[in-house]
């Protein structure tokens, strides 16, 4: 009776420690996802229209957008780094400065930045 009762409490020990290291086992934190980082080779630009590289870096899959529909960008979407994005926009035939903001998205979070386009009367004069 009494290796009985030995066998029973190892057995109690064990199922006890397996089921101690299965909790610690599930309660790994998530990895760190960094956030996207949106680089533009410049943020004002002459009133004319034009274009520029924009650099993305992203631990995934992202999205750029702009809230402006003079702003476009060729690819507007991708995996990993790349800084081979063409951003392009059109003239500003208007009499005022203009600006849109241009969102990176990944996994989850968004980095802004802005590029302004001079009116026609503040381009620098040859």
């Amino acid at each position: 009776m009494k290796s009985a009762k030995t066998i029973f409490s190892i057995l109690g020990i064990a199922l006890l420690t397996a089921l101690s290291l299965g909790t610690v086992s599930c309660s790994k934190e998530q990895p760190v996802i960094p956030d996207p980082i949106l680089v533009l080779a410049k943020t004002q630009v002459v009133s004319g229209k034009g274009s520029q590289f924009v650099s993305v870096k992203a631990a995934g899959a992202w999205t750029l957008a702009s809230d402006a529909a003079w702003v476009r960008f060729t690819p507007a979407s991708g995996t990993g780094d790349n800084s081979d994005i063409i951003l392009q926009y059109e003239a500003n035939s208007g009499t005022a400065a203009r600006t849109a903001d241009i969102s990176l998205s990944c996994g989850g979070k968004t980095t802004i930045v802005s590029l302004r386009q001079n009116a026609p009367s503040e381009d620098p004069q040859p």
